[in-house]
């Protein structure tokens, strides 16, 4: 039951960040400091992060429909977070800085990534 509870709660942090980011694309990227200047723009942004988003949502929620079990689903977003924070620290180096904001967005993934990998050990 509980590992059905974090699918669910995977499941809507996926559909309101990737709402958020399809209906608004201006509120995620004026977090980074970056413009939307051309339709084009905000057309890449709402397919690429905000369709992302919501598709994987679409799996956490419904993804038992389609023959993904609870596990799997977990396993899933452990991967995927997982991906985010190691992206999010290779960017960081190429980069060479680091912000306040990108440094608690990485603690977050990091807490979030913790709590998956508790999950999907305790179902081995």
């Amino acid at each position: 039951m509980f590992l059905r509870t974090m699918n669910i709660v995977m499941g809507l942090l996926f559909l309101l960040m990737g709402a958020v980011t399809f209906i608004s694309p201006a509120i995620f990227t004026s977090l980074y400091g970056l413009g939307l200047p051309t339709p084009e723009s905000r057309v890449a942004i709402r397919a690429i992060i905000g369709g992302g988003e919501l598709s994987l949502s679409f799996i956490f929620l419904f993804g038992n429909r389609f023959g993904f079990s609870d596990v799997i689903r977990i396993r899933l977003a452990l991967v995927t977070f997982a991906g985010v924070i190691l992206f999010r620290l290779g960017a960081i180096a190429m980069e060479g800085t680091y912000s306040v904001s990108l440094l608690r967005e990485l603690l977050i993934e990091i807490i979030i990534l913790s709590v998956l990998g508790l999950l999907a050990r305790k179902q081995r």
